[in-house]
Protein backbone atom coordinates (compact mmCIF):
# COMPACT_ATOMS: atom_id res chain seq x y z
CA UNK A 1 0.00 0.00 0.00
CA UNK A 2 1.01 3.66 -0.26
CA UNK A 3 1.38 3.90 3.54
CA UNK A 4 3.69 0.91 3.64
CA UNK A 5 5.79 2.28 0.80
CA UNK A 6 6.02 5.73 2.40
CA UNK A 7 7.04 4.26 5.74
CA UNK A 8 9.59 1.98 4.10
CA UNK A 9 11.13 4.91 2.20
CA UNK A 10 11.29 7.08 5.34
CA UNK A 11 12.89 4.28 7.29
CA UNK A 12 15.47 3.68 4.58
CA UNK A 13 16.37 7.39 4.48
CA UNK A 14 16.62 7.50 8.27
CA UNK A 15 18.99 4.54 8.35
CA UNK A 16 21.12 6.05 5.57
CA UNK A 17 21.38 9.36 7.44
CA UNK A 18 22.23 7.50 10.64
CA UNK A 19 25.06 5.57 8.99
CA UNK A 20 26.37 8.74 7.35
CA UNK A 21 26.32 10.51 10.72
CA UNK A 22 28.24 7.65 12.31
CA UNK A 23 30.96 7.84 9.65
CA UNK A 24 31.38 11.59 10.20
CA UNK A 25 31.44 11.54 13.98
CA UNK A 26 31.97 8.08 15.44
CA UNK A 27 32.53 9.46 18.93
CA UNK A 28 29.30 11.46 19.21
CA UNK A 29 27.26 8.60 20.67
CA UNK A 30 29.92 7.92 23.29
CA UNK A 31 30.01 11.60 24.14
CA UNK A 32 26.23 11.60 24.61
CA UNK A 33 26.51 8.59 26.92
CA UNK A 34 29.27 10.25 28.93
CA UNK A 35 27.24 13.45 29.17
CA UNK A 36 24.19 11.56 30.42
CA UNK A 37 26.29 9.74 33.02
CA UNK A 38 27.92 13.00 34.11
CA UNK A 39 24.51 14.62 34.55
CA UNK A 40 23.34 11.79 36.82
CA UNK A 41 26.51 11.96 38.90
CA UNK A 42 26.32 15.76 39.11
CA UNK A 43 22.77 15.59 40.45
CA UNK A 44 23.76 12.99 43.02
CA UNK A 45 26.77 15.01 44.13
CA UNK A 46 24.75 18.22 44.42
CA UNK A 47 22.09 16.47 46.50
CA UNK A 48 24.75 15.17 48.90
CA UNK A 49 26.40 18.59 49.19
CA UNK A 50 23.02 20.22 49.93
CA UNK A 51 22.31 17.61 52.62
CA UNK A 52 25.65 18.23 54.33
CA UNK A 53 25.13 21.98 54.28
CA UNK A 54 21.72 21.60 55.92
CA UNK A 55 23.19 19.32 58.62
CA UNK A 56 26.03 21.76 59.31
CA UNK A 57 23.55 24.63 59.66
CA UNK A 58 21.41 22.64 62.10
CA UNK A 59 24.47 21.65 64.19
CA UNK A 60 25.67 25.25 64.34
CA UNK A 61 22.24 26.46 65.46
CA UNK A 62 22.05 23.77 68.16
CA UNK A 63 25.53 24.67 69.47
CA UNK A 64 24.51 28.32 69.65
CA UNK A 65 21.34 27.56 71.64
CA UNK A 66 23.16 25.21 74.00
CA UNK A 67 25.81 27.84 74.75
CA UNK A 68 23.13 30.43 75.44
CA UNK A 69 21.36 28.08 77.87
CA UNK A 70 24.59 27.39 79.77
CA UNK A 71 25.17 31.09 80.21
CA UNK A 72 21.63 31.74 81.49
CA UNK A 73 21.07 28.66 83.67
CA UNK A 74 23.80 26.02 83.98
CA UNK A 75 21.40 23.68 85.81
CA UNK A 76 19.44 23.11 82.62
CA UNK A 77 22.40 21.43 80.98
CA UNK A 78 24.12 19.83 83.97
CA UNK A 79 23.04 16.39 82.84
CA UNK A 80 24.68 16.72 79.48
CA UNK A 81 27.46 14.06 79.26
CA UNK A 82 30.87 15.57 79.86
CA UNK A 83 33.57 15.23 77.21
CA UNK A 84 36.04 12.36 77.74
CA UNK A 85 39.09 13.11 79.90
CA UNK A 86 42.12 14.40 78.14
CA UNK A 87 44.19 11.33 79.09
CA UNK A 88 41.64 8.94 77.52
CA UNK A 89 42.97 7.12 74.49
CA UNK A 90 42.04 8.85 71.31
CA UNK A 91 39.73 7.05 68.93
CA UNK A 92 41.15 7.03 65.45
CA UNK A 93 38.76 8.14 62.76
CA UNK A 94 39.12 7.90 59.04
CA UNK A 95 39.75 11.23 57.35
CA UNK A 96 36.72 12.66 55.63
CA UNK A 97 36.74 12.51 51.88
CA UNK A 98 36.64 15.86 50.16
CA UNK A 99 34.29 14.39 47.54
CA UNK A 100 30.73 13.54 48.67
CA UNK A 101 29.89 9.89 47.98
CA UNK A 102 27.65 9.09 45.04
CA UNK A 103 24.58 7.08 46.15
CA UNK A 104 25.01 3.54 44.89
CA UNK A 105 22.27 1.50 43.23
CA UNK A 106 21.90 -1.79 45.13
CA UNK A 107 23.21 -4.71 43.12
CA UNK A 108 19.90 -6.51 43.68
CA UNK A 109 18.09 -3.76 41.74
CA UNK A 110 20.24 -4.22 38.62
CA UNK A 111 19.27 -6.72 35.98
CA UNK A 112 19.84 -7.81 32.40
CA UNK A 113 16.65 -8.25 30.39
CA UNK A 114 16.51 -10.73 27.52
CA UNK A 115 13.59 -10.12 25.18
CA UNK A 116 12.15 -11.62 22.03
CA UNK A 117 9.28 -9.86 20.23
CA UNK A 118 6.77 -11.14 17.75
CA UNK A 119 6.91 -8.95 14.62
CA UNK A 120 4.16 -6.42 14.04
CA UNK A 121 1.50 -7.11 11.43
CA UNK A 122 0.79 -3.64 10.09
CA UNK A 123 2.62 -1.05 8.01
CA UNK A 124 6.19 -1.86 7.01
CA UNK A 125 6.30 -4.82 9.42
CA UNK A 126 3.79 -6.64 7.25
CA UNK A 127 6.40 -6.60 4.49
CA UNK A 128 9.50 -7.08 6.63
CA UNK A 129 8.90 -9.14 9.83
CA UNK A 130 11.52 -7.62 12.11
CA UNK A 131 11.60 -4.99 14.87
CA UNK A 132 13.55 -2.08 16.35
CA UNK A 133 12.88 -2.77 20.06
CA UNK A 134 13.59 -0.60 23.06
CA UNK A 135 12.51 -1.22 26.67
CA UNK A 136 10.51 1.48 28.45
CA UNK A 137 9.39 2.22 31.99
CA UNK A 138 6.96 4.97 33.06
CA UNK A 139 9.60 7.74 32.91
CA UNK A 140 12.64 6.34 31.11
CA UNK A 141 13.56 3.97 28.31
CA UNK A 142 16.58 1.73 27.81
CA UNK A 143 18.35 1.43 24.45
CA UNK A 144 20.59 -1.58 23.97
CA UNK A 145 24.29 -1.22 23.25
CA UNK A 146 24.83 -4.93 22.78
CA UNK A 147 25.25 -7.94 25.10
CA UNK A 148 28.63 -6.78 26.43
CA UNK A 149 27.83 -3.13 27.25
CA UNK A 150 25.40 -1.45 29.63
CA UNK A 151 22.16 -0.32 28.01
CA UNK A 152 21.74 3.44 27.63
CA UNK A 153 19.07 5.12 29.74
CA UNK A 154 17.24 8.10 28.21
CA UNK A 155 14.02 9.87 29.06
CA UNK A 156 10.91 8.29 27.59
CA UNK A 157 10.12 11.48 25.71
CA UNK A 158 13.55 11.55 24.08
CA UNK A 159 13.57 7.84 23.25
CA UNK A 160 10.20 8.03 21.48
CA UNK A 161 10.78 11.47 19.99
CA UNK A 162 11.71 12.33 16.40
CA UNK A 163 15.45 12.79 16.98
CA UNK A 164 15.94 9.24 18.20
CA UNK A 165 13.30 7.84 15.82
CA UNK A 166 15.22 9.21 12.85
CA UNK A 167 18.64 8.73 14.47
CA UNK A 168 20.12 5.88 16.48
CA UNK A 169 16.68 4.27 17.03
CA UNK A 170 17.05 0.92 18.88
CA UNK A 171 20.87 1.03 18.93
CA UNK A 172 22.36 -2.47 18.85
CA UNK A 173 18.87 -3.97 18.43
CA UNK A 174 17.95 -2.32 15.15
CA UNK A 175 16.41 -4.86 12.75
CA UNK A 176 16.12 -7.55 15.40
CA UNK A 177 13.34 -9.47 17.11
CA UNK A 178 15.66 -10.44 19.98
CA UNK A 179 17.47 -8.01 22.24
CA UNK A 180 19.72 -7.89 25.32
CA UNK A 181 19.41 -4.92 27.70
CA UNK A 182 22.41 -5.03 30.05
CA UNK A 183 22.57 -3.63 33.56
CA UNK A 184 19.25 -1.78 33.68
CA UNK A 185 18.04 -0.22 36.91
CA UNK A 186 14.81 -1.50 38.43
CA UNK A 187 12.92 0.67 40.91
CA UNK A 188 12.64 -2.13 43.46
CA UNK A 189 11.84 -5.81 43.73
CA UNK A 190 9.61 -5.42 40.68
CA UNK A 191 9.04 -2.90 37.91
CA UNK A 192 6.53 -2.15 35.15
CA UNK A 193 8.06 -2.43 31.68
CA UNK A 194 6.73 -1.83 28.17
CA UNK A 195 8.57 -2.95 25.03
CA UNK A 196 8.23 -0.55 22.11
CA UNK A 197 8.96 -1.36 18.48
CA UNK A 198 10.13 1.95 17.02
CA UNK A 199 8.40 2.86 13.79
CA UNK A 200 8.42 6.07 11.76
CA UNK A 201 4.82 7.24 11.66
CA UNK A 202 3.44 5.47 14.75
CA UNK A 203 5.39 3.42 17.30
CA UNK A 204 4.18 -0.08 18.15
CA UNK A 205 3.73 0.07 21.93
CA UNK A 206 3.27 -3.39 23.38
CA UNK A 207 1.27 -4.15 26.54
CA UNK A 208 2.93 -3.24 29.84
CA UNK A 209 3.58 -5.96 32.42
CA UNK A 210 5.05 -6.04 35.91
CA UNK A 211 8.28 -8.02 36.06
CA UNK A 212 10.69 -9.13 38.77
CA UNK A 213 14.24 -10.39 38.82
CA UNK A 214 14.32 -14.15 38.35
CA UNK A 215 16.42 -15.43 41.25
CA UNK A 216 16.41 -18.95 39.78
CA UNK A 217 18.72 -17.92 36.91
CA UNK A 218 21.97 -19.86 36.94
CA UNK A 219 24.72 -20.99 34.62
CA UNK A 220 24.75 -24.65 33.67
CA UNK A 221 27.52 -24.59 31.12
CA UNK A 222 27.33 -24.05 28.30
CA UNK A 223 23.88 -22.50 28.88
CA UNK A 224 22.14 -19.83 30.93
CA UNK A 225 19.09 -21.39 32.60
CA UNK A 226 16.14 -19.56 34.18
CA UNK A 227 12.98 -21.17 35.55
CA UNK A 228 10.63 -18.17 35.39
CA UNK A 229 9.45 -16.94 32.00
CA UNK A 230 7.51 -13.70 31.96
CA UNK A 231 5.60 -12.85 28.82
CA UNK A 232 2.74 -11.08 27.13
CA UNK A 233 0.83 -12.07 24.01
CA UNK A 234 3.47 -10.77 21.61
CA UNK A 235 6.77 -10.81 23.48
CA UNK A 236 8.71 -12.93 25.98
CA UNK A 237 11.32 -11.76 28.47
CA UNK A 238 13.70 -13.10 31.08
CA UNK A 239 14.93 -10.78 33.86
CA UNK A 240 18.35 -12.00 34.99
CA UNK A 241 20.36 -10.80 38.01
CA UNK A 242 23.14 -8.59 36.66
CA UNK A 243 25.77 -10.63 38.50
CA UNK A 244 24.64 -13.76 36.61
CA UNK A 245 24.68 -11.86 33.30
CA UNK A 246 28.23 -10.66 33.96
CA UNK A 247 29.36 -14.19 34.66
CA UNK A 248 27.58 -15.52 31.56
CA UNK A 249 29.10 -13.02 29.12
CA UNK A 250 27.78 -11.69 25.83
CA UNK A 251 28.01 -14.91 23.81
CA UNK A 252 25.99 -16.92 26.31
CA UNK A 253 23.37 -14.16 26.60
CA UNK A 254 22.94 -14.11 22.82
CA UNK A 255 22.63 -17.88 22.77
CA UNK A 256 19.98 -17.64 25.49
CA UNK A 257 17.65 -15.47 23.47
CA UNK A 258 18.22 -17.39 20.21
CA UNK A 259 18.31 -14.12 18.31
CA UNK A 260 16.07 -14.00 15.24
CA UNK A 261 16.43 -11.14 12.76
CA UNK A 262 14.21 -12.20 9.90
CA UNK A 263 11.73 -14.73 11.28
CA UNK A 264 9.13 -14.97 14.00
CA UNK A 265 10.36 -18.27 15.37
CA UNK A 266 10.10 -18.67 19.09
CA UNK A 267 13.13 -18.22 21.32
CA UNK A 268 14.54 -21.28 23.13
CA UNK A 269 15.12 -19.46 26.43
Amino acid sequence: TDQQNDERDMLARARAEMEQGRSRAPNEAANDDDAAGDAVRDRALQAEVDRRIREAERDAELDHLTAALRRRNPALVENVPAPPPTDAPAIASAPESTTPPIPAIPASARATVLMVMEPGRTGIRALNPTADPILCMPDVCWISRGPDRDARMVSRRKALGPLNTLGDRAGACNDSLGCVFRNIELTGASAVIQPVDLRILKHDRRASIEVRIDTTCRIERPALVCSERQSSDDYRISVNPEAIAQEAGGAMLMAAIGRRTATAQRSPY
